[in-house]
């Protein structure tokens, strides 16, 4: 009767076990979610320009620059073409825990897999990345030749997460024949611009982005460069600034000036004279 008793006891022991055990799983999966990007058409890319590319689906932001890439960035989907010497940061709206990468075959694959570093392992066409350390955005700094990728399935964390933080729109002030599309959240990455053309000078180089208005001054302008991250605390209008070298035999010289812009956007021209650089 006591054996009978002790194996019972046991067996109710081990059921609250498995049961709690259960509890646990459930709840570690509840604190985290996932989502996929696919690079499936065009109309997931958000900003391009020929230095870099934006592509967003199910908060997920994949940003490809230039690099070390000599080339100007050419628009490709299905598959995405991500060429030697550029950069592509993943962003995920909590700490990735987790990324799979499908690329368009295996030799793509180990590619990929080769430019993500020691975090990454590769099975046929697909690439695993663990990330060693805990940051919404993962970096694959340099692509060591070109991989050709179809989706990026994201895995990361929810957990001690409360409200989301609010979202703010950041507006790009171009020249007449340049556009830059608006972009929402509460963090974003600068993007790049192209030169204008028309009634401004062929050689124009693009500078980066002030978040003033500036007009006969010779003071400089803080800028953000592409690539950069900023928070938005507000709506924020960001206005394009230009340069290019004007030859003169004196001294150097900088001036900011207005651009003329018809659709009433502020372009800031950044002067400078042979003898110097700004």
């Amino acid at each position: 009767m006591k054996k009978s008793m002790l194996i019972k006891l046991f067996a109710l022991m081990l059921a609250v076990c498995v049961v709690f055990s259960f509890a646990i799983i459930v709840s570690s999966a509840a604190d985290t979610a996932t989502a996929t990007i696919t690079f499936d058409n065009l109309s997931k890319m958000t900003s391009s320009t020929t230095s870099q590319q934006i592509w967003e689906e199910n908060g997920i932001v994949v940003t490809y620059s230039k690099g070390s890439y000599t080339n100007n960035l050419a628009e490709y989907a299905n598959p995405v073409r991500f060429y030697a010497g550029t950069q592509i940061i993943i962003e995920a709206p909590g700490n990735i825990t987790e990324i799979e990468v499908v690329a368009d075959s295996s030799a793509y694959a180990t590619v990929f897999k080769n430019s993500a570093g020691a975090e990454a392992t590769a099975s046929g066409s697909n690439i695993t990345i663990i990330p060693a350390a805990s940051s919404a955005t993962y970096n694959v700094a340099k692509m060591t030749a070109q991989s050709r990728v179809r989706s990026i399935t994201v895995t990361y964390e929810t957990s001690g997460s409360s409200e989301p933080a609010p979202e703010y729109t950041a507006s790009f002030s171009t020249p007449n024949g340049v556009t830059v599309d608006s972009l929402t959240g509460s963090e974003i990455t600068i993007p790049g611009c192209d030169v204008p053309t028309g009634d401004f000078k062929n050689n124009y180089t693009f500078a980066g982005w002030a978040i003033q208005s500036v007009s006969d001054t010779t003071d400089k302008p803080a800028l953000y460069k592409e690539g950069d991250k900023v928070e938005l605390t507000e709506d924020t209008t960001f206005y394009a600034v230009y340069s290019y070298i004007v030859e003169s035999a004196g001294g150097s010289t900088t001036q900011y000036i207005k651009g003329d812009a018809t659709d009433g956007a502020e372009v800031v021209i950044t002067m400078t004279t042979s003898g110097g650089t700004v």
